[in-house]
């Protein structure tokens, strides 16, 4: 979000368009895009009830690149959750299906060695369900 921030802060307003000329900022589609291009944000969109990878922002593809995936997009999200959150993001997974309101919540997510065959170490990721169309 503070790419997004920083970009929207940078674009010149308009001298010519007044107030009541001036449309809004960025579309839905292109905020997103630009988020998903982040690389301090680490973001994922799933389609559940399957957890397959939509999309992933630069941020959290960088965790990823010598990983034994390769490619992140396609890949069931819950392999690359360690054992002890996966009942927590499951049960978290269910009650968005449900249409159920769902507080954030934190999960542990393997990483890989350079050589992409070992995990290197865990990181604390927060879940904020949201809908987000890549």
């Amino acid at each position: 979000l503070e790419d997004l921030v920083t970009h929207l802060r940078a674009m010149p307003a308009s001298s010519r368009a007044s107030r009541k000329e001036r449309k809004p900022g960025v579309s839905l589609e292109e905020a997103t895009v630009r988020v998903m291009s982040s690389r301090s944000e680490r973001i994922v969109s799933v389609e559940l009830p399957s957890w397959r990878i939509k999309c992933g922002s630069v941020g959290l593809k960088e965790y990823y690149v010598r990983s034994p995936l390769r490619r992140l997009e396609g890949q069931c999200f819950l392999h690359l959750v360690e054992n002890e959150s996966l009942d927590v993001l499951r049960a978290a997974g269910q009650a968005v299906m449900r249409g159920e309101a769902v507080v954030p919540l934190f999960v542990d997510l393997r990483t890989f060695s350079r050589e992409g065959m070992v995990c290197l170490n865990v990181i604390r990721c927060r879940v904020i369900p949201a809908h987000v169309s890549c």
